[in-house]
């Protein structure tokens, strides 16, 4: 359907929507109070008449002569007006030819849904256009996107090869923003772990979780630091000085002497939630970035350096702590419109939240959210890091130290180590634990004593699209990947791992790419692989959906009238309009009435007679 009909289309549909029906019904009830006014005018002026001709010195009034009045005993109104508009058939042959087109590839009813369920996200309207690319996790073909050529890498590994994809669009000259969605018709079932591990389904992935650390591990907590050191054990023999402040007591559980008594691979995190101010866990994202955590990432000083210990330091705290509650934020910059930015902020927040989210752990119903968006960015809020004296940047500026999400303490606030190591026993000294009823005050004291791992393997199940995994004896996320690899599973999954965790990307998934673009109303993107030379070529399973834009919305709202094909309309609709928009209109207007004859009124009648012959 041409621009020019949508618009046609919205105009008459604009007309429609004023239409007032009971106009009609106004128009004929009106024309029938007119019709009674004029039958009793004429009656008076009949009356009058026959008081001023005289016969024989008479007026034919008082030889008897009066004229009829009429009353409408009932009347019945009748309107009906058709109007079809052409228009609708043509939607309705090319919504079919679409679902055609979906299935041919490979696609469900499901995916369909799915979507033009996604056209309908309130930010896809602050743009000026958008558009999405929709392919399965598998495909290597190419996509031209506004001159740029462009294909998913299969040689990279699960999440990023769709990172990369995404980047790619990116830099396309007018794509401002892009948004990634993965669709499966796959459920994770009969889902079997031990050992700390676990297994969930976040976003599109599998994500496997295999412990890397078998040792013990404990979390002191610190409320206040004394005048005079006091000492908690950390191995028998050696303890920790819990000095006058929070730096002094991080390098006291950081020494030399201590680590080596530890044993190796020890692990001393801090957590300085009361001693320093707008202390929080920050974890910092790429422009337009949420697919996941990259521990990696660094944009001059804001980096997210040594942020997987700590959040490892503060699942054990909330697992061991129920009283304890955080709230995690979300935010961005100010370079995107105000929803997309809402939901960027959100889908941060979920990917940190996963973490957290296995049930081993039970943690969640102890994380709040909050979803900032650009209200920092914008100079609203508080800064909760130490950045809180760089002065608030502009509206539209890409500003790294605001694309994040803050982790802070909203309960029992205080300093906490979480300690590990393999020869960590804190149970030598077991009068030193804090018990429930001193967890409201100011106790010093260890609220966690975590037991090691019953061994330093785990097992790991789960089936999914068809598929029984079974791997036992798994020792590292390395180790995980050979025995899945083994079991013949690698040429249905990519898999990436990220630190603890491994992720799989199922070849049947579906990821749907959607650009966005605030300078034109066309992003154009086409699909190369009917020019390439490819045997394969009729295989392509890339679907290029239609752009929206005010166009598009425009349609769309014409399309929310219940029976596009049939609408009651006033007369304000003629037949001109009907043909300027394509529209056949067809009406009729009946009405009928029945009237009762009455004479004049007596009193009126006694009144003209006393004109005439004053004297009786």
């Amino acid at each position: 359907m041409s621009s020019k009909s949508i618009e046609d289309l919205k105009d008459a549909a604009s007309v429609l929507q004023k239409v007032d029906v009971s106009a009609i019904f106004t128009s004929l009830a009106l024309g029938i109070a007119q019709a009674q006014e004029k039958l009793d005018d004429n009656s008076i002026r009949q009356l009058i008449r026959l008081s001023e001709q005289q016969v024989a010195g008479k007026s034919l009034l008082e030889l008897g002569f009066v004229p009829a009045f009429y009353q409408f005993e009932y009347a019945d109104v009748s309107a009906s007006i058709h109007l079809e508009m052409q228009a609708s058939q043509e939607e309705e042959l090319k919504a079919s030819l679409k679902i055609d087109y979906y299935k041919s590839k490979g696609y469900t009813k499901e995916d369909i849904d799915w979507v033009e369920k996604s056209k309908q996200d309130k930010h896809r309207k602050e743009f000026k256009s958008s558009k999405s690319v929709i392919m399965r996790s598998t495909e290597s073909k190419s996509v031209k996107i506004q001159n740029k050529t462009i294909s998913m890498d299969q040689q990279k590994t699960a999440i990023q090869k769709v990172e990369d994809f995404a980047d790619k669009m990116r830099t396309a000259e007018n794509v401002e923003r892009v948004e990634t969605k993965l669709q499966s018709q796959h459920s994770l079932s009969n889902v079997t772990t031990s050992a700390g591990a676990w297994v969930n389904y976040h976003n599109g992935y599998i994500a496997a979780f295999v412990p890397k650390s078998t040792h013990p591990a404990g979390v002191l907590r610190v409320k206040e630091y004394p005048g005079t050191p006091s000492s908690f054990t950390v191995v028998s023999g050696n303890d920790l000085t819990i000095a006058s402040s929070y730096s002094a007591t991080l390098a006291n559980a950081s020494s030399q002497a201590l680590a080596t008594a530890l044993g190796t691979g020890n692990k001393v995190v801090g957590l300085p939630f009361k001693s320093q101010p707008n202390a929080a866990i920050v974890i910092y994202f790429g422009f337009d970035k949420r697919e996941r955590i990259d521990y990696n990432y660094a944009d001059g000083t804001f980096n997210n350096t040594g942020v997987h210990d700590k959040l490892v330091a503060l699942r054990a705290l909330l697992a061991s702590a129920p009283h304890v509650k955080v709230e995690i934020e979300g935010h961005t910059d100010s370079s995107g419109p105000w929803d997309y930015n809402e939901k960027l902020a959100y889908d941060r927040i979920a990917i940190v939240k996963n973490f957290f989210s296995d049930k081993q752990w039970n943690v969640t119903n102890q994380i709040s959210e909050s979803v900032k968006g650009e209200r920092l960015a914008l100079g609203g809020g508080n800064n909760l890091t130490s950045d809180n004296n760089i002065p608030n940047p502009p509206n539209g500026v890409r500003d790294p130290q605001f694309r994040k999400v803050v982790i802070k303490l909203t309960s029992d606030v205080a300093d906490y180590f979480y300690i590990e190591g393999p020869s960590f026993n804190a149970a030598a000294n077991p009068a030193q634990d804090i018990d429930a009823t001193e967890l409201i005050g100011n106790a010093n004291g260890y609220i966690a004593k975590i037991a090691p791992l019953a061994s330093p393997s785990v097992g790991i199940g789960f089936a999914y699209g068809g598929d029984t995994v079974n791997l036992t004896a798994v020792t590292s996320t390395q180790d995980f990947l050979d025995k899945f690899n083994l079991a013949s599973f690698s040429n249905k999954y990519k898999a990436e791992k990220v630190q603890e965790t491994v992720y799989l990307l199922h070849q049947d998934t579906k990821i749907e790419f959607v650009a966005y673009n605030s300078q034109t109303k066309e992003i154009e993107i086409e699909d190369l692989s009917a020019k390439e030379n490819n045997s394969s070529a009729n295989e392509n399973t890339i679907i290029i959906d239609d752009t929206v834009n005010s166009d598009y919305l425009l349609k769309k709202d014409a399309e929310t009238i219940k029976n596009p094909s049939s609408f009651a309309v006033s007369a304000a609709v003629d037949f001109r309009t009907a043909r300027a928009y394509n529209m056949s209109l067809e009406g009729s207007a009946s009405m009928s009435a029945r009237l009762r004859s009455l004479p004049p009124p007596p009193e009126f009648k006694a009144y003209i007679l006393s004109l005439i012959n004053p004297n009786g």
